[in-house]
């Protein structure tokens, strides 16, 4: 899943910042950092765009994914993150 978000935000035009996958057991699969102190969280059924602000952190969008096909969820989620990134 982590790549491909991560080249779904490349072709959209976004340049993230780097990407992280914990070595263990966690509830997060990876996360994505992206400008604007913006972070994506991808979990097994789940994709969270979330932005440190001053008062901690605000989710500013959260999608579920299913089992099967999520292309059209994750471009609107990709869309989303655009939005939130200009």
């Amino acid at each position: 899943m982590l790549k491909q978000i991560y080249l779904e935000l490349i072709r959209s035009g976004i340049n993230p910042l780097g990407y992280d996958q914990p070595d263990y057991f966690d509830e997060v699969d990876a996360s994505i950092t992206l400008p604007k102190n913006c972070h994506i969280q991808i979990g097994e059924s789940y994709l969270i765009l979330w932005q440190s602000v001053k008062q901690g952190e605000k989710v500013v969008c959260e999608v579920e994914l299913n089992q099967f096909d999520n292309t059209k969820t994750i471009l609107t989620f990709i869309n989303k993150v655009k939005t939130t990134l200009n």
